[in-house]
């Protein structure tokens, strides 16, 4: 009878603690959806879209939902008046076990939270992963000889809806009519390796290099670098040895303010009046607070960034390498830009960074927030597609020659050239690398 008393308590207290989670998992006011529109597959190191639908009736000012994931960059989407709605990129670094999400107020107060239901199935090397409409994906199968095809049906209605950085996990789409995508768009997927399949008898535009294959239009942008973020020290090479010191500029005007602060100091002692005392108490005062107050307003961060540009059949890849680092620990954040991902020397340094990416209410990528220690890089990698043109003559050994050398050359490709400074873009301190690419 103990037992049995014994038994029937746990269980209560089971019961009570089953129906908390699920009272936890749903917000007292309002709905948060999280759901997957790949089913779950992913490829760890690039983008992967996760759809969000989120009406909060008591949210404040300032609310966000955080999508996070053990081995994976968090995403935070600003509310607005409690609601957003759209598709956000979410970028896993590792394969996935669980992904959660927490509505979150502008006091820091959590609102709701919940797990994302989802079955996670990651993507080996040897996998292609294709998306259809309504066509067999496998009629992409000879795009990717030696590799098990994977196909996942694609909502027509949602197709490429949001950020384009959001469906890199695919290595390509087969759809029976191409369909009228923003202008912006086709570039984007071409950049995020996306290769774009048509079938039908007329080719689907004039504008990009579509080729005939297996009885279908092919749109494919052969890049060239690094694929996957997350944890590569390759993509550190043109920043190896860098100091996180305070820069130049910095340091002179210490020795300026320093120089000024003894000539005050030396003047008021030369007072014979019994002023020189309050005289130099003054100084000393406003020169402290005026160097406080001048520090307070110098970031700490320092800057690189290179570029390398590969020529194709038909178009030109375009990377900017953004490099940042700090004197000392802070804060900091990055707009994002077409098509960035982010890369860390080690994959222990991925938490330190405390490395975060921030949408809007439609999932529209705004900024990368995160920590930096001194000493401690991090570099950012934005890749875009456009038409082919010219590149410069001059060869010049560059800091951005060691990375191409490593990361992008293959065997065919050609150096262009290589150039120590771009005029007018202070962001390309590491110079420009031009490869025309193996046809």
């Amino acid at each position: 009878m103990a037992t049995a008393k014994h038994v029937s308590g746990v269980c209560a207290v089971a019961m009570v603690m089953a129906a908390g989670c699920l009272l936890r998992a749903v917000p007292a006011a309002g709905a948060v959806s999280v759901s997957v529109p790949l089913g779950g597959y992913h490829r760890p190191g690039r983008y992967m879209p996760l759809e969000v639908d989120v009406a909060l009736e008591r949210a404040s000012t300032g609310a966000v939902l955080i999508i996070e994931a053990e081995n994976a960059v968090p995403v935070r989407v600003r509310l607005a008046d409690g609601r957003a709605s759209g598709i956000v990129p979410f970028l896993p670094l590792a394969p996935l076990r669980q992904v959660r999400w927490r509505a979150v107020s502008g006091d820091g107060a959590e609102i709701a939270a919940g797990l994302v239901g989802a079955r996670w199935q990651p993507l080996g090397l040897d996998e292609a992963f294709v998306g259809y409409v309504s066509a067999d994906f496998r009629a992409a199968s000879f795009l990717f000889p030696g590799r098990e095809i994977t196909g996942a049906r694609l909502d027509e209605r949602e197709l490429f809806a949001g950020p384009a950085e959001a469906w890199e996990t695919l290595d390509a789409v087969v759809l029976d009519e191409f369909p009228r995508l923003d202008a912006r768009k086709v570039p984007a997927l071409m950049a995020a390796g996306v290769v774009l399949v048509a079938r039908g008898v007329e080719r689907p535009d004039s504008h990009w290099p579509w080729k005939r294959a297996g009885g279908m239009w092919v749109l494919r942008a052969e890049t060239r670098g690094p694929r996957l973020a997350g944890d590569d020290p390759a993509a550190f090479v043109p920043v190896d040895g860098w100091s996180a010191g305070w820069p130049a500029r910095f340091r002179q005007h210490v020795v300026l303010y320093a120089a000024a602060f003894s000539i005050l100091i030396v003047a008021a002692t030369l007072l014979r009046s019994g002023r020189a005392v309050p005289l130099i108490v003054l100084i000393v005062a406003g020169m402290s607070g005026g160097v406080a107050l001048w520090h307070r307003n110098q970031s700490p961060v320092l800057q690189h960034g290179g570029i390398v540009t590969v020529i194709g059949d038909g178009f030109q890849q375009h990377d900017r390498w953004l490099y940042r680092t700090s004197a000392e620990r802070c804060f900091d954040a990055v707009p994002f830009l077409a098509g960035m991902r982010p890369f860390v020397e080690s994959r222990r340094l991925t938490e330190l960074v405390s490395l975060a990416l921030v949408c809007d209410e439609r999932g529209m990528p705004l900024r990368y927030e995160y920590r930096l220690w001194p000493g401690l890089k991090l570099a950012f990698l934005s890749r875009t597609v456009n038409d082919a043109g010219g590149t410069p003559a001059a060869t010049e050994n560059t800091p951005m020659l060691l990375l191409a050398r490593r990361a992008y050359l293959r065997r065919g490709d050609v150096l262009r050239a290589s150039v120590a400074e771009i005029p007018h873009d202070p962001a390309a301190s590491l110079g420009a690398v031009f490869i025309r690419a193996a046809q």
